[in-house]
């Protein structure tokens, strides 16, 4: 199945990571204990053996904001804890962003070309457009 196909039909490989429109993907560590940190721990393509073996978990938009001609999807997994946001294009979807234990994203908000989305546990993201793969903990969870 193609990469389009599979987050058309609101799935993704169950892979924590950043997955940009032309196949990279950046592996991401986020812990959440204590200070909370993200970091990208290697880089993979959607072709690759390992991404093609990883298994599919669905996922469900909960809310969007557009900026420009850019919209923000935000929303969860299927496992309850886990988030999605995907940054769209005139609707063609350029970066999709899937932590398993970040927690649903409910809110999200775009200043100086730089999203921002918040999990229901109060964590806080600074995700920028052009780069997203230098994301940050701005803020860390109100609870764990």
């Amino acid at each position: 199945m193609k990469r389009t196909e599979i987050f058309n039909n609101f799935q993704c490989p169950f892979i924590n990571g950043i997955f940009l429109h032309n196949g990279e993907i950046f592996v991401l560590d986020y812990r959440n204990k204590d200070n909370a940190t993200v970091d990208i721990v290697r880089k993979l393509n959607f072709f690759d053996d390992e991404v093609k073996k990883a298994d599919l978990i669905d996922f469900d938009y909960m809310g969007q904001i557009s900026y420009a001609d850019y919209q923000i999807r935000y929303g969860e997994g299927s496992f309850g804890g886990d988030g999605v946001v995907g940054l769209f294009l005139k609707n063609e979807l350029q970066w999709f962003l899937f932590l398993e234990n970040s927690n649903p994203f409910c809110k999200a908000i775009i200043k100086d070309h730089i999203v921002f989305v918040q999990s229901t546990n109060g964590v806080i993201f600074l995700i920028p457009i052009d780069n997203p793969q230098l994301l940050q903990v701005v803020k860390n969870p109100d609870f764990l």
